[in-house]
């Protein structure tokens, strides 16, 4: 992978053993991916757009928030056409109710949203996709 293909991935997710397992499932694909335990964490010195991809946990409870209210206070609002600045995000859920599922969906910046427990291979091919790639056997 050329520096010009080189994505910039964060994954947020107040979970360590999870943070960690979707940090080292993402990093044989050659991008940089930095974690943070919080959205408050993850945007201290970098912007929202200055990665190419969010991996996000729907639930906040360190905040008490949620994926929602972050995108809120970080983009245009839901179904803006824009995103604000916003990138690719795949939100990651133990709450796969059709209420969250339908509150994701109106969020164009919202890409795919993956119900833990999730396959690994599924990750990397919803990344792949959010990031405009097709994925092979090798990467899943």
């Amino acid at each position: 992978m050329s520096e010009a293909e080189k994505k910039t991935l964060l994954v947020i997710d107040d979970d360590p053993a999870i943070r960690h397992l979707i940090g080292d499932a993402l990093k044989p694909s050659g991008h940089e991916v930095v974690l943070a335990a919080n959205p408050l964490e993850a945007f201290a010195s970098r912007r929202p757009a200055d990665f190419d991809l969010i991996v996000t946990d729907y639930d906040m409870r360190a905040l008490k928030s949620n994926v929602l209210a972050v995108l809120e206070q970080i983009s245009d609002g839901p179904g803006s056409a824009s995103g604000g600045g916003v990138p690719p995000i795949i939100v990651v859920t133990g709450y796969g109710d059709h209420v969250r599922l339908n509150e994701c969906a109106r969020w164009p910046s919202i890409r795919g949203v993956l119900d833990k427990p999730f396959d690994l291979a599924d990750l990397r091919r919803a990344v792949a996709e959010a990031l405009g790639a097709s994925t092979t056997d090798e990467q899943a």
